[in-house]
Order: C-alpha cells, then sequence, then structure tokens
C-alpha cells in the first residue's frame, strides 16, 4: 500500500515522514530505495510517496517540488539539499562579531530566483545601546533594501513571535544562520520545546560565542500549525553561478551586464562597460559590484 507523507527529519541514519498532520502528526522512520542518485535524495518539507511493506516504510517517489534549497558543492559539481516546499526563509546573524554582511548575501542567494520570502533577522539586540543597533539597522537597510528585516531578543518570547507574522497559515519556514546565534532558542520558543543547546547565559544575555547542537535536519510544528525547519549552522555556503544570476540580490548588475558591449565582459576595464558606466555616474555603488565579483569568482 502506497501512503503520501512528508520528510520531517534527516540525518545519517535515515529519514522520519510524517504519514498524519500538523495537529495529529504520525511520524515513522523510513528509508529509500536504490533507485535515487544523490541529488534527488528527499529532503525535509518534500512530500513523497511511501511504500509500507510489513513495518517498514520505503521512499519510493519524491513528488513535485515548489522550491528547494541547498548549497553548492562544487568539487563534486552537485547540491546538498537543505529543505524544500518553504514559505519563508530567515537569516539568523547576531548583533556582535558573528555580524557579517558577506555571510547574510550569500544565504540570501541560496534561493536564486525562486518565489521564496526572505527575512534577515538580527538576534541578540539586547546587548545593544540604542545606538549601535540603529548602527545595525542602517547597515542592513543600505546593503539589504531588497528584503524584509526584523530586530530581536531571542529570550523574549513577545518578540520571538512576531517572526510567525513573516509566514503563510500552515506555511513552513527555515531557519538559516551560523552556529550560535539563536536558531535553536527561536525554535524552542516557537514550537514549546526544549532543544538542546550550549549557549550559555550570562545576565539574562547570549554569551558572543554561543554554540548549538542541531545535528540533522528537522521540521517542528507551532501551536499555530506553522512548521519551522532547525538545521545544523553552516560554515560554507556553496553557490552555483545559475543561482547567483538569478537571484534578485543583485538584480541591478545582472540587468545592467546585459547592456555591456560584449558579452564576456568582465567590469573592469573593457570599453562599453554598462556596469562601469554606472559606477561613474553613482547609479551603482563600487562595493556593490566587490560584493558581486567575489562570489561569481570563487
Amino acid at each position: 500500500m502506497n501512503i503520501t507523507a512528508e520528510i520531517t527529519s534527516v540525518s545519517k541514519k535515515g529519514f522520519h515522514a510524517n504519514t498524519g498532520t500538523i495537529k495529529k502528526p504520525q511520524i515513522h522512520f523510513c528509508i529509500t530505495n536504490n533507485s535515487f542518485v544523490s541529488d534527488e535524495l528527499p529532503v525535509v518539507g518534500d512530500i513523497v510517496t511511501l511504500e509500507q511493506r510489513d513495518d517498514k516504510y520505503i521512499i519510493i517517489e519524491v513528488q513535485s517540488r515548489k522550491n528547494f534549497l541547498g548549497r553548492f558543492d562544487h568539487a563534486k559539481q552537485k547540491y546538498q539539499g537543505f529543505a524544500a516546499n518553504l514559505d519563508t526563509i530567515f537569516v539568523v546573524t547576531a548583533a556582535n562579531k558573528e555580524f557579517s554582511q558577506n555571510r547574510i548575501r550569500r544565504f540570501l542567494l541560496l534561493s536564486g530566483g525562486q518565489d521564496i520570502r526572505k527575512v534577515i533577522v538580527l538576534t541578540k539586540i539586547d546587548q545593544l545601546k540604542a545606538k549601535e543597533l540603529v548602527k545595525f539597522k542602517n547597515v542592513l537597510q543600505k546593503e539589504f533594501p531588497m528584503v524584509e528585516h526584523t530586530y530581536i531578543n531571542a529570550l523574549d518570547k513577545d518578540q520571538v513571535l512576531t517572526l510567525l507574522n513573516h509566514v503563510k497559515k500552515k506555511g513552513s519556514m527555515i531557519l538559516l544562520g551560523s552556529s550560535g546565534v539563536g536558531k535553536s532558542t527561536i525554535t524552542n520558543t516557537l514550537c514549546d520545546l526544549d532543544l538542546k543547546t550550549k549557549e550559555t547565559i550570562q545576565g539574562g544575555r547570549f554569551a558572543d560565542k554561543g554554540k548549538h547542537t542541531t545535528s540533522s535536519r528537522n521540521m517542528y510544528y507551532t501551536k499555530s500549525s506553522h512548521k519551522i525547519i532547525d538545521i545544523p549552522g553552516i560554515k560554507i555556503v556553496g553557490l552555483e553561478r545559475e543561482t547567483i544570476l538569478q537571484s534578485e540580490i543583485f538584480s541591478s548588475i545582472t540587468t545592467l551586464a546585459a547592456k555591456c558591449k560584449f558579452t564576456n565582459c568582465a567590469h573592469q576595464t573593457e570599453p562599453g562597460c554598462a556596469i562601469k558606466n554606472a559606477i561613474e555616474n553613482g547609479t551603482l555603488s563600487r562595493a556593490e559590484l566587490d560584493a558581486y565579483l567575489q562570489v561569481m569568482n570563487e
């Protein structure tokens, strides 16, 4: 007998899938058959077809995806999938020395040109003075005007609950970010869980070097019937060239590049370069071009 289910967890041991509903989940351990190649393996959020064989559940098909999120392994020339069928991506970063515009940009680029809502979440704002918070806000608004921003103390339940305003009812969200920025703490609050963390609380505040112990990719459910995907902190964000070109993050540059005199223009000293002209007349910043060239040339 075949059953439709949703993948809720992926680890080295295998997969878990929900054959029930959000309100009444029925979670089963399952494995794949031998027909999948690595790039086709199920990810959290996938809708799959299971075949039940006695007390075993076998994934025989991954149904059509609305979208897919993963990083590209240039050495192996394949994707490592994170999640599928997402409504919202939260790029979580901390208001301390972990904060990196380049890292935020790379997380945002992961979704390419796919129709997924993107929100930057700045955590640990309780550690900031008012003037310091304004500086962080100004940087985010200047560098990432194309996406939404929100600012929270991940230990404040009311502030964390505001994140649900950015997700459709019964929709799914994923938290992307480095280790220790508060992703598991956010998940704990939204889902009334007690996921194990190694974050040190000092005077009611996160220590700068918080670390969590998420080692698998997991989906959890909120009381408001939202789905939240928590994955391990990501150190290296591999990007494929086509994903970068399709993303709205660099849409101003890719639009200009199409107007360059030469199709292989490097946007440096070539004549007829629309991007170079835009920098000279002030409609494009050199910093934005440098960021674009950095990710394209890696």
